[in-house]
């Protein structure tokens, strides 16, 4: 399981919540990913903030991450319907997912694992390695 919601990753408990909830439904629906490591790793500039230790910047744009595939179909396939949201749209390599002043967006890179640290107990793709667009 997560610990947003008890890391207080955002200032906004709603939004930790939100994606405790994510990572629920993830491990629910695929039992087998919780042995993976880096499954499924905050990237973005909300990774980046968490790591510089920066002062919290509004972030209403979250991205994660993930090399698996598996992960990735069930993002796709299953999680719409599982983790309330107020719409989804598809892509090839990109699913964004909507909430109240929020997007959550989870992409697909066959290579992020080799990026993925472990900081203060959050799975973060390291500072140097995230897409500078995403920044």
């Amino acid at each position: 399981m997560t610990k947003y919601v008890e890391k207080k990753v955002f200032q906004d408990p709603a939004v930790n919540a939100i994606i405790d909830r994510m990572y629920y439904e993830l491990m629910r629906g695929l039992p087998a990913i919780e042995a993976m490591p880096f499954k499924i790793p905050l990237t973005g500039r909300a990774a980046y903030i968490h790591q510089n230790e920066t002062p919290p910047a509004p972030c209403n744009n979250i991205v994660f991450i993930t090399p698996l595939p598996e992960i990735y179909e069930f993002v796709q396939k299953e999680l719409p319907r599982l983790w309330p949201n107020n719409g989804v749209t598809l892509f090839k390599e990109r699913t964004l997912f909507y909430f109240d002043n929020l997007f959550i967006e989870i992409w697909f890179e066959p290579i992020a694992d080799l990026f993925a640290i472990t900081y203060n107990d959050i799975q973060v793709q390291r500072a140097g390695a995230i897409n500078p667009i995403l920044l």
